[in-house]
């Protein structure tokens, strides 16, 4: 469950196959089928003492400094070549342009960068829709929550990740954004019409 939550009957982003001597298909859309999204909760160092003073101010400039909701855009805008360079370097390419750090790359799955990336078969429709959401939280069930650890149920677990009690952690989630729902639009279009090709 990569995001963390669940659908209507199975897990958001989950795949279904059902028996090909049935007539079945793959259903790669169960409930949802954005590509990439995730959770990620990052320590903060700090405690719930330290936050409560602060806490009105903090989340006003986290929602001034951060661009969410429907049509977000951001101060980053992705030429062509730029756009490129991001669809094949993933993570890696983010952490090159500053936007995060090499220790990052550490804690992502295959290291943030996908071989054989081949940004010839995304569409200029699913390139347009992210030229300039690259950095926003995007509408829906994403978020960004500053939250504290109320309760460990496993010690060893919490000391291997770095969490206590009443610590202050922020977890984000989010997502590809339009550039991953036009693609997996696409895609289930593609797979439809093949389906019924082979009917």
């Amino acid at each position: 469950m990569p995001d963390a939550h669940w659908g209507y009957g199975f897990p958001i982003g989950g795949v279904a196959a059902f028996d090909p001597e049935e007539g079945g298909v793959v259903s790669a859309g169960g409930v949802a089928f954005d590509i990439s999204c995730g959770v990620r909760t990052m320590l903060t160092g700090l405690s719930v003492r330290d936050i409560l003073p602060v806490q009105a101010d903090l989340a006003e400039s986290l929602f001034r400094q951060i661009p969410a909701g429907v049509g977000s855009r951001s101060k980053i805008t992705l030429d062509d070549a730029e756009m490129e360079a991001m669809l094949v370097g993933g993570a890696r390419w983010a952490v090159e342009n500053g936007w995060g750090e090499e220790r990052d790359l550490e804690r992502i799955e295959e290291g943030g960068r996908m071989e054989g990336a081949r940004p010839e078969w995304v569409s200029d429709r699913a390139k347009n829709r992210q030229r300039r959401e690259m950095g926003t939280l995007g509408s829906g069930n994403h978020y960004l929550e500053v939250q504290a650890t109320e309760q460990i149920f496993d010690k060893d677990a919490a000391a291997a990740y770095g969490l206590h009690p009443n610590g202050v952690v922020v977890t984000i989630h989010c997502g590809s954004r339009g550039l991953g729902h036009q693609i997996g639009s696409e895609f289930l279009k593609e797979n439809a019409v093949a389906s019924s090709l082979i009917k």
